[in-house]
Parts: structure tokens; C-alpha cells; sequence
């Protein structure tokens, strides 16, 4: 599931194993509704957070918050390793 705040409340798609958002939410109660399209009832899943470096002190902090910190894992991608897919995205 590819998530935003518009769908982060009041959806319930079951079986939904993955959530992708796009852009850090604007604060950790709106983190908390997009992660939680997935796992839902007793389920396993993955929450992925797509976030740009000058957003990432901000999303640590809102992490922090809802004390998932440890949780995470951080993957950095280099733009060279972006430049190819870049066209099919724009």
C-alpha cells in the first residue's frame, strides 16, 4: 500500500503486508495511522518511509517519539543509484 495522510485514518484493507510512504509525515500521531495499514490484527509487516536528507533529524524525532527509533533500519541510497529511475518517476 502506497500510503499519504489522505488514507492514513478511516481505511482498513486487509492483508496489507507493506506500506510505502513517499514523504515524512507532518508529525508522529499521522506517522503512527500510515504505519498502522499494516500488522493489523496480529499480522507481521514493514512500514517504509522514503526521506530526504534535509528531513532526516526531523523524522528521527518523530520516531523517537513514538519510540520506534530502535526499530528502524536505515538504508541510504546514493543518487547515482537513483539517476536511472528517475525518468519513469517524473
Amino acid at each position: 500500500l502506497v500510503c499519504s495522510d489522505l488514507i492514513s485514518r478511516g481505511i482498513d484493507i486487509s492483508h496489507v503486508s507493506h506500506v510505502v510512504s513517499y514523504d515524512v509525515p507532518v508529525d508522529m500521531r499521522k506517522y503512527v495511522h500510515r504505519v498502522g495499514r499494516t500488522a493489523r490484527a496480529g499480522r507481521a509487516g514493514d512500514a517504509w518511509t522514503l526521506v530526504e536528507e534535509q528531513e532526516a533529524r526531523y523524522f528521527k524525532g518523530i520516531l523517537r517519539e513514538a519510540d520506534h527509533l530502535e526499530k528502524v533500519k536505515r538504508l541510504r541510497v546514493r543518487e547515482k543509484e537513483l539517476a536511472p529511475l528517475l525518468p519513469d518517476y517524473e
